[in-house]
């Protein structure tokens, strides 16, 4: 629940946040405008709860502060696939600021106990506070597009993968995004073989069989 008023945030919460790269270039009395003047507040989500069902109406921008959020979109027959994780730092629900409808395209469910702040910006960095863009939230803007980028490459990686036509095509173009991501040819994934299964959308033990 949003709650009414401004939610204080102290000295060591401002340093906190600009760990982040979307408020990495923010001083601290920036910082504490944008947040005041866009009603900042924090969500806590128990894992599996969602934060957002596909086709609700998006009300706030979500900042993943701890926890990881997964990504997953319902087709017309009704089944359910996920596409990624985002994890501490990345964002999600952008498209209440760059587009309307403000209508989530996703399910947004928490897969961990995470912590989101909330951004409820009111069309594109329209506020009851600030009717005009103010310098920091044209800051924040910029810094916001570097983050749709990074998510962008994520789903079409995603999409990449998913269009070649063996399982063995679909694991090798996985290996290959991840070596591109880490800039290494030694990689260690961060997945467990279930989860890459789902990834995917094949069985496990074929997954496994084929590995």
């Amino acid at each position: 629940v949003q709650p009414s008023g401004y939610m204080y945030f102290s000295e060591k919460e401002i340093n906190k946040l600009k760990e982040f790269t979307l408020f990495c270039d923010f001083n601290n009395d920036e910082l504490k405008h944008l947040l005041e003047c866009s009603g900042a507040f924090y969500k806590s989500v128990k894992k599996n709860d969602p934060i957002y069902f596909q086709n609700d109406k998006l009300t706030f921008l979500g900042i993943i502060l701890n926890g990881s959020v997964r990504i997953e979109k319902i087709d017309l027959d009704g089944n359910n696939s996920y596409i990624i994780d985002l994890y501490e730092g990345n964002v999600f629900g952008e498209f209440l600021i760059l587009d309307k409808p403000n209508i989530s395209p996703y399910n947004y469910i928490s897969s961990n106990n995470s912590i989101i702040l909330c951004l409820p910006f009111h069309g594109k960095y329209r506020t009851n506070k600030c009717q005009h863009v103010c310098s920091c939230r044209s800051k924040f803007r910029d810094n916001l597009l570097n983050q749709i980028s990074n998510n962008n490459f994520d789903i079409s990686s995603k999409v990449y993968i998913m269009s070649q036509k063996t399982l063995r095509g679909k694991i090798l173009a996985f290996l290959n995004t991840q070596i591109q991501l880490k800039n290494s040819n030694t990689i260690k994934l961060n997945i467990t073989k279930s989860k890459l299964a789902e990834y995917l959308g094949v069985n496990r033990s074929a997954l496994t069989r084929e590995l």
